[in-house]
Formats: C-alpha cells, sequence, structure tokens
C-alpha cells in the first residue's frame, strides 16, 4: 500500500485489497439552546396551535390506553392454563 497525497487529497493504491471503502465526514457543532431565552419567549396564546395539537394527542394516548387495558384484562381472562 502507498499513499500518496495529491492536491489536498489522499490516493490510495491498494493491490490486496478490493472492497475497501473511504470515507471523509465533516462534524459541525450542534446548536446550545439558552432554556432562560426559551421559557422568557413563551406566550400560550401565540402557540395555542402546537398546545392544543399536545394536549389532543396526549388524549388520545390516554383514551387508547383505557380501551386497551380493557381489551388485555377481557383476554386474559380467554386464557386458562
Amino acid at each position: 500500500m502507498t499513499w500518496k497525497p495529491k492536491e489536498n487529497k489522499i490516493d490510495c493504491k491498494c493491490s490486496n485489497i478490493t472492497d475497501l471503502v473511504f470515507a471523509n465526514t465533516f462534524v459541525a457543532a450542534p446548536n446550545s439552546i439558552d432554556f432562560a431565552t426559551v421559557f422568557l419567549k413563551f406566550s400560550p396564546l401565540n402557540q395555542a396551535a402546537v398546545l392544543g395539537t399536545f394536549a389532543c394527542l396526549f388524549l388520545l394516548y390516554l383514551i387508547g390506553v383505557i380501551v386497551f387495558a380493557k381489551f388485555d384484562r377481557r383476554d386474559r381472562l380467554k386464557v386458562s392454563t
């Protein structure tokens, strides 16, 4: 194996390995969240649609848990050893 830098690139002249893949990645630092600013700018009137959506989804989840718990209790009565 020989490595030759050429125009900011690395060329690998591998004669014994044919299915080797070389890759390069660019890692970006994650953005930081300032929670003090987030909570100071929070207004329930401006985000009514978002809050309503989450409330509806949570309500549907609770209804589903109750209904499927009933189904589960019925199934336990059907199964016997």
